[in-house]
């Protein structure tokens, strides 16, 4: 175990947190927080543009007591529990939420401000310092969600409904209906004027959430570091989209390496073909070590592609969102992708991912050999790249989307999709009892085992859900459409689709003023019996605007909606048989 040392504030934490940078915030009750960095490969061959780096800064404390719902789990982490609620939770990637401040969002905060975590509504914005604040996503006169709200020229979070004033420890600062300073005083001074607030941290690219509600989460959360991935640091470049799948039956998905060969039948992935007759059986699935509650399990498989012969492929699961798939293709270049499974709210979970790939110094000649004997599937991946350094964030999504690469649109995903939502759907008639449901013969299923056997013995069987909601009934609502709302589950707080929408909504508008008036100047000219050959040119151009408005609207749907405009309203899933 690390030794430890005390900070100015009494609190101790890891010594090697200790010999990080740190930036104190200077909010009385602040306490300073320290993340230990990846360590950087010697050569990275990154799939996005480098990130700006930075160090981990602390919110302030907020001074209310509040009542700790420690749901299922025991109420002390430290004998071998798992607390659900006393853990780092990734909300959102930096980078996203600065490019959404403001960003087409005129019904209050931008979308990817606004989130969920163990069914919690948590909204989160950036004060006047320059830091990003969490509090629950309601308001203490009137329950109104703060997230339709704005924030203020002094950093504080005002409420739509009647202008209440929040600060970042979740205290009332304004309350416009006050009849005098004195009265408003006293009402802002109770702690029923209060809303809960939640520590932050910036780290890794990437906003967490910790959400305690309980009056030591501020000093609970400074020694602990969020889990984070060996290889992926902070200029990684972080995904993010939302799904309708329940985090267990996602969490096994992602811990189950023989599904890829039957559910992406007929999809490639760096010039692996999948497909039942290249499936390799896996005789060796072995765990390192004994499963933690805090530091979970690492397990290894043999490889079960042709292109990953000789090395054994490691999946590591750091709870409660972090899997880290690693692999080596043709023993030279290693493959890294990380992904945070976030428990948003009952059926939904959140996948923030990313991919890396690296090479020692001294196999730099060997890599192009490699790169060229993997063939198009990798040239194709990396020119699917190409669009967004091309073009304007939103121009260039829009070319990824008619690829079909920008984000939920990968057949990937919406393969996993289907095949997940079927089996949640099967569990709300029958409960979750995978001892009992599930037949789990073979080593294939190893992962599924360890990751169930974890939930079991540490956390609770499972996520326990703020307010005591029932997962069951809310999978039991989610119709088929639910699985492809794309306008839900990514564009509504994407700022690159946002951008895109409100750029398509003008070329619209000015395709059908160029119509209209061509039409109107084809008959004039008709009528005034001058120009019949101009009459038929204005005529052909109001027809070919007409058209690119038909093709503008077309584009306009695939950021709603995954479902065909025309023709079965089913998504192709394009498996063989």
């Amino acid at each position: 175990m690390a030794s430890r040392t005390p900070n100015l504030h009494g609190v101790r934490r890891p010594a090697a947190l200790n010999r990080q940078p740190l930036i104190v915030s200077p909010v009385p009750l602040a306490y300073p927080v320290r993340v230990a960095l990846a360590p950087r490969p010697p050569i990275r061959i990154g799939f996005g543009a480098p990130r700006r780096r930075g160090v981990a800064i602390p919110v302030a404390s907020p001074s209310r007591e509040a009542v700790k719902d420690r749901g299922e789990c025991t109420e002390d982490g430290r004998e071998g529990t798992f607390v659900w609620t006393r853990q780092w939770y990734p909300m959102a990637p930096l980078k996203l939420l600065e490019d959404a401040q403001g960003e087409g969002c005129e019904s209050g905060l931008p979308e990817i401000q606004r989130m969920a975590i163990l069914g919690r509504a948590i909204v989160v914005w950036k004060d006047v310092e320059g830091r990003w604040r969490a509090v629950e996503d309601r308001c203490a006169h009137r329950l109104a969600a703060l997230s339709l709200g704005s924030v203020q020229e002094d950093g504080t979070l005002a409420c739509r409904y009647h202008g209440w004033r929040f600060n970042g420890h979740g205290e009332c600062t304004h309350i416009p209906q006050a009849t005098g300073t004195t009265s408003e005083a006293i009402a802002c001074s109770s702690s029923r004027s209060k809303v809960t607030a939640f520590p932050t941290l910036e780290a890794h690219g990437l906003l967490w959430v910790w959400p305690d509600d309980a009056p030591t989460s501020w000093v609970d959360s400074v020694p602990t570091e969020p889990p984070v991935a060996q290889v992926v640091g902070q200029d990684s470049d972080w995904s993010v989209v939302d799904f309708p799948v329940s985090y267990a039956s996602w969490m096994e998905n992602t811990l189950d390496p023989c599904h890829t060969d039957y559910i992406h039948h007929g999809q490639n992935s760096f010039g692996a073909a999948f497909g039942p007759s290249n499936a390799i059986t896996i005789t060796n699935f072995e765990q390192a070590a004994a499963t933690k509650a805090r530091a979970g399990f690492t397990l290894s498989h043999n490889p079960i592609t042709s292109i990953t012969q000789g090395r054994n492929v490691t999946l590591e699961f750091k709870p409660p969102t972090l899997v880290t798939a690693t692999s080596v293709l043709k023993g030279v270049l290693t493959i890294h992708v990380a992904q945070y499974l976030v428990p948003m709210r009952p059926g939904y979970s959140r996948n923030v991912f990313a991919t890396s790939v690296e090479m020692d110094k001294g196999d730099a000649l060997q890599v192009l050999p490699v790169v060229f004997a993997l063939g198009a599937p990798v040239f194709a991946a990396l020119l699917r790249k190409l669009p967004p350094k091309l073009f304007p964030g939103f121009l260039g999504t829009m070319v990824q989307l008619l690829d079909g690469t920008h984000s939920v649109s990968t057949t990937f995903a919406s393969q996993d999709l289907v095949v997940l939502n079927s089996q949640d759907a099967e569990f709300t008639s029958t409960g979750r009892d995978w001892r009992r449901r599930f037949y789990l013969p073979t080593r294939s299923d190893a992962g599924v085992v360890a990751f169930h056997r974890w939930m079991e013995e540490f956390a609770g069987g499972g996520p326990p859900w703020f307010g005591g909601v029932e997962e069951r009934k809310v999978l039991q609502r989610l119709r088929y459409h639910d699985l492809f709302d794309r306008w839900k589950l990514h564009s509504s707080w994407c700022p690159t689709c946002r951008k895109a929408l409100k750029y398509l909504g003008a070329i619209d508008t000015l395709l059908a003023g160029v119509a209209a008036g061509l039409l109107s100047a084809a008959v004039v000219l008709v009528a005034r019996a001058t120009a019949p050959q101009l009459a038929t040119v204005a005529v052909v151009l109001s027809i070919a605007a007409l058209l690119a408005r038909f093709e503008v609207h077309k584009l306009r749907d695939r950021f709603l909606t995954e479902l065909p405009p025309v023709g079965l309203p089913e998504f192709s899933l394009r498996w063989p048989s």
